[in-house]
């Protein structure tokens, strides 16, 4: 999604006055009839690799976790560099 398209649909929720249905919530999770995987690293990742999209998206999470550390400390740094100099 696009900044735009972001910017967009957060104002629109912000401004609407429309009711949200909750959909998910831990007494549903627990009480729903799902299967339980039980894998060993091997086995998890076979699964990831096989399934595309996560991979992909495991690895657009890496990279952007990785640009937010980089962008932290570069704030954390002026920030500190502010503190010195007083």
């Amino acid at each position: 999604m696009n900044k735009h398209r972001e910017t967009a649909l957060m104002k629109q929720l912000f401004e609407s006055d429309e009711p949200v249905e909750r959909k998910l919530s831990p007494e549903k999770a627990q009480s729903a009839d799902v299967k339980r995987l039980e894998l060993d690293e091997k086995k998890f990742r076979y699964l990831v690799n096989e399934d595309a999209m996560a991979t992909e998206k495991t690895a657009e999470g890496i990279r952007k976790f990785a640009a937010d550390i980089a962008k932290l400390e570069k704030f954390v740094a002026s920030k500190d560099q502010l503190m010195n100099r007083h």
